[in-house]
């Protein structure tokens, strides 16, 4: 990937920190140990000052209390991980879309599409969608009949964003997301399974990112709900109704079964799963393969199947692992009892 160039000093402003003394041409990114005279490269918090002090890294990114001398180009942050993020934006070469509507695009008479947005090729956009300013619609992708797409959002080839959805503004929905699909509801009557209708649909807040074959399915009746600033990565399914606040991170693999509700500020680890009507309390942390099946509290470092306190858990994995050895040893009692039973027997006659 060809890259774009910056100067530090960009970075410091866009960070909303003052341009620094020593404001080099900053041409790439790379780990404290690999990055070059012509790149940046951050510090994680503990990390030891000799390594800092022998890194070429033409730039460093690191936290307060740091101190390289005056002859190194160094922006001091409280989040130093926060400005490589936003390094890496200023590097990353944006590819140009132009404005407009491919040849092989089939778009209905009555779809509205706002100024500066691009449709690609073979595309669909069905009757009565609404494109915003500056939406980006990929190749194949299927915008259903009466959608809406917030202005700046980017929908990547070959998702599908069902006619009942709402997209905010300024969303990435990755290549193959699925939005609106009708969830996974059924009931069994006199030995028969019958498809419950969903007539719902979804609300996608704004800043939200969806990642590559993710589903969010629409509600049974209602919205299936996603809060603004969430990021979703890929391969996650959202069941019919759940409510996601804002600003969660959700990793891959993770399933969401329907009418959960999950608060502000949860990350979940991969392969997390939450049973339906289950609740997870805002600023709560599941690690990966976490199992919820009732509550979880605020604020709380869950992990576990099922979901318990992460020390806790911590405690009965280390004890399971001594299980084996447990087992040997009470074998090893048993019989000693069993020889000293005979022997009391024996000295009995």
């Amino acid at each position: 990937m060809s890259l774009e160039s910056c100067r530090l000093g960009d970075l410091a402003e866009l960070g909303g920190l003052p341009r620094p003394t020593i404001d080099p041409l900053i041409r790439g990114a790379a780990g404290l140990d690999e990055a070059g005279p012509d790149e940046v490269a951050f510090a994680r918090p503990g990390t030891p000052p000799a390594r800092l002090a022998v890194s070429r890294a033409g730039a460093l990114l690191v936290g307060p209390g740091i101190d390289l001398g005056e002859d190194r180009a160094v922006l001091v942050h409280r989040n130093p991980r926060y400005l490589f993020c936003l390094a890496l934006g200023l590097l990353r070469r944006q590819v140009e879309t132009q404005p407009g509507i491919h040849p092989s695009a089939v778009v209905a008479p009555d779809a509205r599409i706002g100024a500066g947005s691009s449709v690609g090729p073979f595309a669909v956009l069905e009757e009565g969608c609404e494109l915003g300013e500056g939406v980006v619609v990929g190749p194949q992708v299927v915008v259903g009949a009466g959608a809406r797409i917030g202005a700046g959002t980017i929908v990547e080839a070959r998702a599908v964003i069902y006619g009942n959805a709402r997209v905010g503004a300024r969303c990435h929905i990755h290549a193959g997301a699925v939005l609106g699909a009708e969830g996974f509801g059924f009931e069994e009557n006199e030995g028969m399974v019958h498809r419950m209708p969903h007539i719902g649909g979804v609300e996608i807040g704004d800043d939200c990112e969806i990642g590559v074959g993710s589903a969010v399915d629409r509600g049974t009746t209602g919205l299936t709900r996603i809060g603004a600033g969430t990021k979703i990565d890929n391969m996650v399914q959202i069941g019919h109704n759940s409510r996601i606040g804002r600003s969660c991170i959700i990793a891959a693999q993770t399933g969401i079964a329907g009418s959960s509700e999950i608060g502000d500020g949860v990350v979940m680890g991969g392969k997390t799963s939450i049973a339906d009507h289950a609740r997870v309390g805002s600023g709560a942390r599941l690690g990966g393969s976490t199992g919820v099946y009732s509550r979880v509290p605020e604020g709380v470092v869950y992990s576990g199947e099922p979901a318990r306190p992460h020390r806790d858990h911590l405690r009965e994995v280390a004890a399971l692992r001594r299980l084996p050895d447990l087992v040997r040893e009470l074998r090893r009692l048993e019989l000693r009892l069993r020889d000293l039973e005979d022997e009391a027997e024996g000295s009995g006659d």
